[in-house]
């Protein structure tokens, strides 16, 4: 009989029972993906992030680009989320919208730019 790889990950929160399940059981290396990591000193990853409302949750955006940042990814947002970051100390580069010039965000995802 063949094994179907399930595995049971426990923890006090979802997220980290997820992360032990996966890691367990090698479910994402099995799939052709690996689980993400921080980038080592000679990479260069990149994370997307477009905000719609910033105000309103200020204080935990700015705790997710600050974690994302010192963790040593390269923040990249549409125009607003990255004078949003920028004006409040948090280096983000700039990306297009979709139709608002090329390279824009999908461009971006495809690895165009």
């Amino acid at each position: 009989m063949r094994s179907t790889g399930e595995v049971l990950g426990l923890a006090e929160n979802f997220p980290l029972a997820f992360y032990k399940s996966q890691v367990g059981s090698g479910t994402a290396k099995a799939a052709g993906s690996e689980l993400p990591h921080a980038p080592a000193a000679w990479e260069n990853k990149k994370v997307l992030i477009s905000l719609s409302n910033k105000e309103s949750q200020k204080d935990q955006v700015l705790m997710i680009g600050k974690t994302l940042k010192n963790l040593g990814f390269t923040l990249v947002g549409t125009q607003g989320t990255a004078d949003f970051y920028n004006a409040n100390g948090i280096k983000c580069e700039v990306v297009n919208k979709i139709g608002g010039g090329r390279p824009d965000v999908v461009d971006m995802i495809r690895g165009l730019k």
